[in-house]
C-alpha cells in the first residue's frame, strides 16, 4: 500500500502533465488567433461564404462593400471633418449601425433599387407619347 507521500507525488506529476498539455493547447489557440487577425487572412476571409454568413447572412461581397460605403458616407455626412471626440464617437456608432443595417437588409434594398430603375426606364404609354409630340 502506498503512503500519502507517494500518492501526493503521483497527483503532482499528473497535474504537471495536465498543465503541460493545456499550455500547449493554449499556445496553439493563441497562434491560430494571431494568424486569423493578420490583414492578409482578413482579406481572404472576406471572400469566403462562411465569413459572410457569420456577418449576418450576406452572400455577396457587393453587399458588404455597399454596407461599408453607406456607413462611411453617413458618418462623413453627419460628422464632417470635426475634431470633437464626442462627435467622432457618435459618428463611428452611427457608421456601424448603418453599415450593419445595410448588410442585413441588402435584399430589400436591392429590390427597392430595382423598382426605381424599372420605373425610371420604363416606356411611357402610347397616349402620353402622342400627347408630348403634339405639344412640343
Amino acid at each position: 500500500m502506498k503512503n500519502k507521500y507517494e500518492n501526493l507525488t503521483e497527483a503532482i506529476e499528473l497535474l504537471k502533465k495536465k498543465q503541460h498539455i493545456e499550455r500547449n493547447l493554449l499556445n496553439e489557440h493563441l497562434h491560430d488567433a494571431l494568424d486569423s487577425i493578420k490583414p492578409v487572412n482578413l482579406i481572404k476571409g472576406l471572400f469566403t461564404q462562411k465569413a459572410f454568413n457569420e456577418m449576418g447572412g450576406s452572400s455577396s461581397i457587393i453587399d458588404s462593400i455597399l454596407g461599408i460605403a453607406t456607413g462611411y458616407l453617413t458618418k462623413r455626412t453627419f460628422v464632417g471633418s470635426s475634431h470633437n471626440i464626442f462627435k467622432n464617437g457618435l459618428g463611428a456608432l452611427l457608421q456601424l449601425g448603418v453599415q450593419n443595417m445595410t448588410i442585413k437588409n441588402s435584399d430589400s434594398i436591392r429590390e427597392f433599387g430595382e423598382k426605381i430603375v424599372k420605373n425610371f426606364f420604363k416606356k411611357k404609354p402610347q397616349e402620353e407619347q402622342e400627347f408630348e409630340t403634339l405639344y412640343k
